[in-house]
């Protein structure tokens, strides 16, 4: 044979392997799936790589994960961003909308999603659940040292001088209107004959008998009335009674909720609240609220609940982030990976890194042709020179 035929030989069989043996290794990352035996003894290199190394990989995954990819700061950032609260703001305000307009009741909602039988069964124990749980909230409320200690003040959003002026003017308004319509009613007038004839009965003697014989009652029921509207209308008398509710305001508000707690369960007063409430007919309100329907519930609500969509989100994603650690650690990010990791079918991952990988996989297997070319070249030069 000579010497170029000799050189195409070596060349071509060293690109051959070298070319096979690369092949071989990238097959080998997934196959075999199982290990093989011969005559009782596991063969080397099996199972595969990855089949091999599943567990150890998915651990180290689900760790990677949960330490450096998903992090509670990182989903922190990620809540704190206003594209995120601005497309959760949209997305319910849009889903309010809608489903506001919706012309079917509630019952009729609610039985696109469930059957009749599931969903009386959810109502009993929703009603099992709101009377438990109301007997349970009011005794936690009755119990809790840090509400105990609270003056009714600090639970009042926005409470301030100004709005305790509000409030004691809105109060003597409605109480100046509801006398001067109980003095123009047919009880207010009885009162004002009572009172007007204990005033003359009282006044006794000549100058007494004198004016019941000439003071006309109906015309001094008149007088009174009217003089009674007039001090209710003047300046004076409404500054006087507002003062009176505002210093009643003060004292109530420095009541703390523990004062109030032991007022109302004084006298077994608790067992009372207890009766109650085990007594409310939830079931009834359930049947009477399933009855309304969509729009006319929430339609005249409508405006009110889109203003509060802004409010909502901003609680609702600050009250995840400052709980997004303990939740994390709760459902065991790096567990729940390692878990899905290791029930991923192998056939399906060697797919996946084919498909992205594919290209430099074929490229690797001709840079093992190129490599043992190159071998074959230097082995027949080697050849060549020992002749």
């Amino acid at each position: 044979m000579n010497l170029f035929w000799m050189g195409v030989l070596y060349v071509g069989t060293a690109g051959f392997v070298g070319g096979l043996t690369n092949h071989f290794a990238i097959k080998m990352l997934f196959h075999p799936r199982k290990p093989i035996y011969l005559w009782g003894k596991k063969l080397p290199f099996t199972p595969g790589l990855i089949p091999k190394r599943r567990d150890e990989i998915s651990r180290s995954l689900g760790q990677v994960v949960g330490d450096h990819l998903v992090t509670s700061e990182g989903l922190a950032s990620a809540l704190r961003k206003p594209e995120l609260r601005q497309g959760i703001e949209d997305k319910l305000q849009a889903w309010v909308e809608n489903f506001g307009t919706q012309d079917c009741t509630i019952a009729e909602l609610v039985q696109q999603y469930l059957t009749l039988d599931e969903w009386t069964s959810m109502k009993e124990k929703l009603v099992n659940w709101l009377q438990n749980q109301s007997v349970d909230v009011v005794q936690w409320l009755i119990q809790s040292e840090e509400l105990r200690e609270k003056q009714i003040s600090m639970l009042l959003p926005g409470w301030d001088e100004q709005r305790k002026e509000q409030l004691a003017d809105t109060i003597v308004n409605s109480l100046i209107v509801s006398i001067k319509k109980e003095l123009t009613s047919l009880q207010g007038e009885r009162m004002l004959r009572r009172i007007t004839g204990q005033f003359m009965e009282q006044s006794g003697g000549f100058l007494g008998t004198l004016a019941g014989l000439f003071v006309d009652e109906d015309k001094m029921v008149t007088r009174v009335r009217g003089a009674i509207i007039q001090q209710l209308d003047s300046p004076s008398v409404h500054a006087m009674i507002g003062g009176f509710i505002q210093n009643k305001i003060s004292d109530y508000e420095r009541i703390t909720l523990g004062e109030v707690f032991e007022w109302i369960t004084k006298d077994d007063g608790f067992d009372r609240i207890r009766t109650r409430l085990e007594q409310m007919p939830w079931g009834q309100w359930l049947d009477r609220m399933e009855q309304l329907k969509v729009a006319q519930l929430l339609g005249p609500r409508m405006d009110s609940i889109l203003v509060r969509i802004p409010a909502i989100v901003d609680w609702s994603l600050n009250r995840l982030e400052d709980r997004i650690e303990s939740i994390i650690k709760t459902i065991n990010l790096p567990k729940i990976v390692e878990e899905q990791v290791v029930n991923f079918p192998i056939e399906q991952l060697e797919r996946i890194i084919l498909s992205v990988s594919g290209q430099e996989f074929r490229a690797i297997t001709w840079l093992g042709v190129v490599l043992g070319g190159v071998i074959g070249l230097i082995q027949t030069f080697i050849y060549i020179l020992q002749q």
